[in-house]
C-alpha cells in the first residue's frame, strides 16, 4: 500500500475538472456552401468542408452569412419574467373557450369506457335481457351500444336504451378495425337516434 506524501493528494488519479473556457466559448454557425444547412463552426461538418479544400476565411466570410442568434422571449433584462405554469394553463383554457371550433376529440363518447359492458358475464346478461338490438355484431356480442346493466342501474336510466356514446365508440372502433358493415350501421343508428 502506497502512502501519499503531503505534496501528493489522493485525488491525483482522478480526471481533471473542465475549465471555464469550454462553457464560455461561443459557438456560432454558418450556412454550408454544399448543403445549405446551418453548421457549427468547428463542428464535424465544418471540418469536412476544410478537408474538401475550403479555407477557413472562405467559409467564414466568402459569401456565407453568419446566422443571428435568436433572442430569448423572456430575458431578465427585458423586465418580463416567464409566466408561471398556472398562468400559461389559464391562458390556454381561455383561448380554447373563446374559440369557435366544435367539440374536442372524444367528447361524443366521453364516459363510455366506464359504462360499456365488459366481455363475458356483463355482455351475456345484456344479450339475455335486451336481445340483439344492443349489439352491432350480435353473433360475437361485439360492438355494444347499450350501457351495461350494472351502470344503467346506478344511473337510473332504462337498462335497454341505446347509448349515443356507445354508438359513437362502435363507429370509431369499426372504422379502426375495418368492419365496414358495422361502421355503416353505427353511422345510420347515430343519425337516427342521436342527432
Amino acid at each position: 500500500m502506497t502512502r501519499y506524501s503531503s505534496s501528493q493528494s489522493s485525488r491525483s488519479h482522478r480526471r481533471p475538472r473542465r475549465t471555464q473556457q469550454t462553457k464560455s466559448r461561443r459557438i456560432s454557425s454558418i450556412e454550408s456552401p454544399r448543403s445549405g444547412r446551418w453548421i457549427a463552426i468547428g463542428g464535424p461538418a465544418y471540418r469536412d468542408l476544410l478537408r474538401l479544400g475550403y479555407t477557413d476565411s472562405e467559409l467564414k466570410r466568402g459569401g456565407v452569412q453568419r446566422r443571428k442568434r435568436a433572442q430569448r422571449r423572456y430575458s431578465s433584462t427585458a423586465g418580463r419574467s416567464r409566466p408561471s405554469r398556472a398562468q400559461r394553463r389559464s391562458r390556454i383554457s381561455r383561448a380554447s373557450k373563446s374559440s369557435t371550433r366544435g367539440r374536442g376529440r372524444g367528447s361524443r363518447s366521453r364516459g363510455w369506457g366506464k359504462a360499456a359492458p365488459r366481455r363475458g358475464r356483463p355482455r351475456h346478461s345484456l344479450m339475455k335481457k335486451c336481445g340483439k338490438k344492443c349489439f352491432l355484431l350480435p353473433e360475437h356480442e361485439g360492438f355494444p351500444v347499450c350501457a351495461s346493466l350494472e351502470s344503467s342501474r346506478r344511473s337510473g336510466s332504462g337498462s335497454c336504451d341505446i347509448d349515443c356514446r356507445g354508438v359513437q365508440a362502435a363507429y370509431v372502433r369499426a372504422r379502426q378495425y375495418g368492419y365496414k358493415n358495422v361502421a355503416k350501421a353505427a353511422r345510420k343508428l347515430y343519425d337516427e337516434k342521436c342527432k
